[in-house]
């Protein structure tokens, strides 16, 4: 029964690996992959009982088992869009390992060590079950609906017989010759190896279902954007491009210079919106993926102006700025990429002599950036308030709660929304009553990979 189960967890970890080689992006499969293989590794340890030592039939077997339920929750973990979690896992390992090194050789008891796996396995079930339950709210799939059944079954079986031993079946010598409820955990492993291994493969399609539909939703708005936005500019480039050349053959000088600024402004704008496209192409083509890096908040403020310091100048505005030294953790080219497109509003838009004010300060695990300008303001007529990150998709919405088109608010300011709803930032356009407008960038704290680690 034992070599059973372990041909049964090789099948499903074959399966998975195959599965994981065929579409790699996908998490949590490989997860699972390691999990049938852990399992696998334990059973057949477990039916070389007697016949090989008993640190690797009991101790090293029993905790490639357990090992084997880690792995499958944190691939749950991952398939849910959570952060795998070790230290759960890495705690249960440890106890189990101590328990059975104990009671297999310190005060051997074999009764004991039925209930150590029984609640170890039960609990970690049962975390599964919990991951399930506590994950979006919106409608789950059959499949999952399946998967979670499974692990609740599961878990139940080893509390029953867990019970059972505590309760009853104090006496056990050999656990090869254990009574039939012993000799059933077998047939539970095969059950749980055959279903959980279609189940994960099943969800291991629907993820990747889900991504090539989000990739194609992205393509439909990237695809659009250029149609749309992207054409416009370059129409008004092209004709900047023909005015400068009449007024060169017809000598207006003070009109070429005139017509060269605003084409080199222009050009600015037209490479911006380029590098805004590229940066958003990548993050939603690599399923959102993005790395926090450690970086100061002055050199993130300096490299975002940069690009407009001669705009500052040509049109004589007064830049104030009272920036906070502080150090964050966060995507910094797309932290850059949004400041950049605040700041080139509130540039462009400022009239000549006007006041353009940088001011920057720590919050509530954030730091937050207050620029303000003396222009139109943003959006429509009557929007005092717009908030970008917040709702799915990085809608726009007033504080009063309806909608704002993305179109109202330009190509730039739509792209960082997605980015802030997914990230975590939060930017809060606000006009002013009598004129101009302040843009708060509220930039999450998130820790880096390697403080994770």
């Amino acid at each position: 029964m034992a070599l059973m189960a372990a041909l049964a967890a090789v099948l499903q970890a074959a399966a998975l690996f195959v599965l994981w080689r065929t579409a790699p992006r996908t998490s949590g499969t490989l997860f699972w992959a390691i999990g049938g293989a852990m399992l696998a590794v334990g059973m057949l340890l477990i039916s070389f009982r007697h016949m090989i030592p008993d640190f690797l039939s009991v101790v090293v077997a029993n905790l490639s088992v357990v090992a084997a339920h880690v792995a499958f929750l944190l691939g749950i973990e991952r398939h849910l869009g959570r952060r795998a979690g070790h230290l759960v896992g890495g705690a249960i390992l440890a106890a189990t390992l101590l328990l059975f090194l104990v009671f297999t050789y310190g005060v051997p008891d074999v009764s004991v060590r039925i209930i150590v796996i029984s609640a170890a396995l039960a609990l970690l079930s049962a975390l599964c079950v919990a991951r399930f339950l506590a994950a979006r709210a919106e409608p789950r799939a059959a499949v999952e609906w399946l998967v979670l059944s499974l692990f609740a079954a599961h878990a139940l079986f080893h509390v029953l017989r867990g019970l059972y031993t505590f309760l009853v079946d104090r006496g056990i010598e050999d656990f090869m010759q254990a009574s039939i409820v012993h000799g059933a955990a077998f047939v539970d492993v095969v059950v749980f190896s055959f279903v959980a291994g279609i189940g994960f493969s099943l969800m291991t399609v629907l993820m990747v279902n889900r991504q090539l539909q989000a990739e194609l939703e992205s393509r439909s708005t990237l695809l659009s954007i250029i149609a749309h936005d992207v054409r416009t500019p370059f129409s008004g480039l092209v004709s900047l491009v023909s005015l400068v050349s009449h007024a060169f053959k017809s000598g207006q000088l003070d009109s070429v210079r005139t017509l060269t600024e605003q084409l080199a402004e222009s050009a600015s704008e037209v490479l911006t919106l380029l590098e805004d496209l590229v940066l958003w192409g990548q993050y939603e083509f690599t399923g959102g993926a993005s790395q926090a890096t450690p970086f100061s908040v002055e050199e993130l403020v300096d490299e975002a102006l940069a690009p407009y310091r001669a705009q500052v100048v040509a049109k004589n505005l007064a830049l104030h700025r009272r920036v906070e030294a502080a150090s964050l953790s966060a995507s910094y080219p797309h932290a850059k990429m949004v400041l950049r497109n605040l700041l080139s509003n509130a540039v462009k838009f400022s009239p000549p002599g006007g006041v353009l004010s940088i001011e920057g300060a720590g919050v509530e695990g954030a730091y937050e950036l207050r620029i303000t300008d003396q222009g139109k303001g943003f959006g429509a007529a009557g929007a005092h308030e717009i908030v970008l990150g917040e709702g799915a998709g990085g809608d726009f919405a007033r504080k009063e709660g309806t909608t704002v088109g993305e179109s109202g608010l330009g190509v730039g300011l739509s792209l960082c929304a997605r980015i802030c709803a997914r990230e975590g930032h939060r930017v809060v356009l606000q006009n002013h009553p009598r004129g101009g407008a302040t843009s708060r960038f509220a930039i999450k704290d998130r820790p880096t990979e390697a403080d994770t680690a």
